[in-house]
């Protein structure tokens, strides 16, 4: 368990270090860029044969040095917080490196100094820095939880938006062709569907289930319930109120408008029953939610 968690830490900082810290890390490179292409093209002169060799310099620190120094530490903290869990310290340490001299972009590319600087700073951690090594990986810790913290929430945005775009399609996508005549029952065909009259009414059930009458009866925008904003779970039971019957006429395909009523009927004393619950719940537990019995 202990090397599963050790691999996942890995995968999990590499893909943290080359999608969120880099873009981090590299901002004042990109800035430096302008500088370096100025003093590199067009026409010579003393100002410029000057400053070449610094700009040069500070663009490989900046641009090579400070990444891979910074990709290696990541590593180093992570390897030194499982070895000293691990009954064989080594072959993490061996993993490790490899880690380190496998220092390559997502788009592929790869840059030979970068993986030699990586991989000396590794091992410079493991041995003659041993002081500043130590200090590393006693925030080995902090790293793997902020690592863990932030692909969870990238995670949960991800799902998130994966979700709205998905409600988004499934709402606004074209309905199945109606027939101009020849059929009763409407139901089922999307904004092509046509409400009888005697539906356009409330409907109880989905205003006190919301997202669990929502699932049964193909109504999925009922899901926002989810989404923690208080006015969208405040303001989504009126609407499903309003707009249930409707909804779940389109969306789901029925017998007839009674068989539609019937069920809709039994929607709704589910939903009151669990109202009466509700307030009943609310009742005791301000009755009797501070009581407590006396000696």
């Amino acid at each position: 368990m202990n090397f599963i968690k050790f691999a996942v830490s890995l995968l999990c900082f590499g893909y943290l270090f080359w999608y969120v810290l880099m873009l981090v890390i590299s901002l004042p490179s990109w800035g430096l860029a302008p500088v370096v292409m100025w003093v590199t093209e067009g026409k010579r002169s003393t100002m410029k044969r000057i400053l070449v060799i610094p700009v040069l310099l500070l663009s490989l620190i900046l641009g090579m040095l400070l990444p891979a120094g910074f990709y290696s530490a990541g590593i180093f903290a992570i390897t030194s917080y499982f070895m000293q869990q691990a009954s064989h310290p080594w072959l993490y340490v061996i993993i490790g490196g490899l880690m380190c001299f496998w220092f390559v972009a997502p788009s592929g590319e790869t840059n030979i100094l970068a993986i030699l600087i990586s991989l000396g700073c590794y091992v410079l951690f493991m041995t003659i820095m041993e002081p500043i090594g130590e200090q590393i990986s006693n925030i080995g810790d902090s790293i793997i939880g902020w690592t863990f913290g932030i692909l969870l929430i990238f995670l949960v945005v991800g799902l998130l938006i994966a979700f709205v775009v998905w409600l988004v399609k499934k709402t606004t996508e074209n309905p199945p062709p109606l027939p101009l005549s020849g059929i009763d029952n409407t139901s089922g065909y999307g904004k092509a569907s046509i409400l009888p009259s005697t539906l356009k009414r409330w409907n109880w059930g989905a205003f006190f289930l919301t997202w669990f009458w929502g699932i049964f009866n193909g109504t999925y925008i009922a899901l926002l319930y989810f989404i923690p904003v208080p006015i969208i779970q405040i303001v989504l039971p009126f609407v499903l109120g309003a707009k249930g019957n409707k909804w779940a006429w389109r969306n789901k395909r029925w017998q007839d408008e009674e068989h539609f009523k019937r069920i809709q009927r039994r929607w709704t004393i589910i939903g009151f029953i669990f109202f009466i619950l509700m307030i009943v719940y609310i009742i005791i537990n301000i009755s009797y939610g501070d009581w407590e019995p006396t000696e």
